[in-house]
């Protein structure tokens, strides 16, 4: 076995899921790359969880970018040599109705959300194939699984990230690389109460069975499980995180 830390890579990680899932990991004793369109938060982040910076490395990343893609897994590839787990969590929120949805909204919610964990995938491909125990997890969302009103672009996107995931999964397991997928609910973070509002999102938890908002924690446990060895024979699936929110039914 190798006794080197195992690597993750974890995109979006400057703040909410990706943050809490560069810190479990961290604790966990990964080591981490914290990968982010705000360098200087990423940075930030990084020195915050280990000063010394003897298993983190924060990266600038625009993952919209296929060079930035490319430089950030060269970057990781040069301080770690490999990859065990890619954490494709960068994306962003968008809702627009239909009616008002231009092209460019279309095509800039889809580039974030689903062409960022294609580009990402397959730079990391040559450092994954490294390692002796190789995952992916892609970031879906509830609103893959059920309708969601105003979700046209950002509801599309996951859904192809889950599609990417079945595909990737077959594809990549003659290299031994799972690809799984979560999907969480209503995640109460900072960009959520600044988008959604404290009192709003009271009104969204009670469309959740288990009458609460998930927390970003809860979404890293789950990602930590499928980026580990723990979970070695599951790939081509996507966890819903919701708290029941996508099989409520309206009974």
């Amino acid at each position: 076995m190798n006794e080197q830390p195992r690597v993750a890579v974890v995109t979006g990680a400057a703040n909410g899921i990706g943050l809490a899932t560069a810190t479990l990991l961290h604790h966990r004793g990964w080591a981490v790359v914290i990968a982010d369109l705000d360098g200087a938060g990423a940075e930030e982040r990084r020195a915050a969880l280990d000063p010394a910076g003897a298993s983190t490395l924060a990266v600038a990343a625009d993952v919209t970018d296929t060079a930035a893609v490319e430089h950030l897994m060269s970057a990781t590839g040069e301080r770690f040599g490999r990859i065990d787990a890619l954490v494709n969590n960068a994306g962003r929120p968008v809702a627009t109705p239909v009616a008002e949805l231009t092209d460019a909204d279309w095509a800039a919610a889809l580039d974030v959300n689903l062409g960022s964990a294609l580009r990402c995938a397959r730079a990391a491909l040559p450092l994954l194939r490294r390692s002796e125990s190789p995952a992916v997890v892609m970031m879906a969302s509830a609103a893959a699984l059920i309708g969601m009103a105003g979700r046209a672009g950002y509801g599309a996107a996951k859904a192809g990230v889950t599609g990417l995931t079945r595909v990737l999964a077959v594809e990549w397991a003659e290299y031994g690389i799972r690809v799984n997928a979560v999907a969480p609910g209503y995640v109460r973070t900072a960009g959520f109460d600044e988008r959604i509002g404290v009192e709003r999102g009271r009104v969204y938890a009670e469309r959740v069975p288990l009458r609460r908002l998930c927390a970003p924690e809860e979404v890293a446990s789950a990602i930590a499980f499928l980026a580990s060895p723990e979970s070695s024979y599951v790939t081509g699936q996507t966890l819903a995180i919701d708290g029941g929110l996508t099989v409520r039914g309206e009974g």
